[in-house]
């Protein structure tokens, strides 16, 4: 079945320029106030935690966004090109983003005790299995999203930004608050993108 919006969902020629303009409006207002709260959660949290927590915090963080770049899969701009839509389209999109998070989990389960002998710190090992969880969670957004991003609507994709910086927020300050720990940096790391993952499934519903 076809899951392209119809004609009269898609702009006008003659307003593809204000439509332009609003889709980057809400990308720059998104990633605007997502920077804002990624601020306004350092200098909280820098109050809260140590110096040697943001530094392993840093460690393991820097090895995942390596394995993230190594395994980058561009499913939604694959989409995006295709002119019409179907559900297995979605649904394959759905399956490889979730076979890349669970690979990436598992990569990172595997080299965490190596990389914790390396560092000379066996905290790293559960921290780095923790926070494979992220990526896994950001492999299975809804990939119906790509429909609103056919019609040039940005709107889902700032209220998701909002929806996981806020969580993130929130999390990580209450965590720190409550055990003064490394590991209030790594909860909100994950619960952040889980909130988003959720919240895509109620903007464009889906079911994999």
């Amino acid at each position: 079945m076809s899951l392209r919006p119809s004609r009269g969902d898609r702009p006008p020629a003659s307003n593809v320029s204000i439509s332009t303009t609003r889709a980057g409006f809400w990308l720059l207002s998104g990633k605007f106030l997502a920077r804002s709260l990624d601020l306004v959660s350092l200098l909280v949290l820098a109050r809260l935690l140590s110096p040697e927590d943001f530094g392993l915090v840093a460690i393991a963080t820097t090895v995942l966004v390596i394995v993230e770049t190594v395994f980058d899969l561009p499913l939604v701009q694959a989409l995006v090109r295709q002119g019409d839509l179907s559900d297995s389209m979605l649904t394959t999109a759905f399956t490889l983003g979730l076979m890349r998070g669970l690979t990436i989990c598992l990569i990172m389960v595997l080299a965490a005790w190596p990389l914790a002998w390396i560092y000379g710190d066996p905290r790293l090992t559960a921290l780095l299995a923790a926070l494979a969880l992220a990526p896994a969670m950001r492999s299975v957004v809804s990939p119906r999203l790509v429909l609103f991003m056919q019609r040039f609507d940005f709107r889902p994709e700032f209220a998701l930004d909002l929806i996981q910086k806020g969580a993130t927020l929130a999390v990580a300050i209450v965590a720190a608050i409550l055990t003064g720990s490394y590991w209030s940096l790594a909860i909100g790391s994950v619960v952040g993108p889980t909130a988003a993952a959720a919240a895509s499934y109620v903007i464009a519903p889906m079911r994999p």
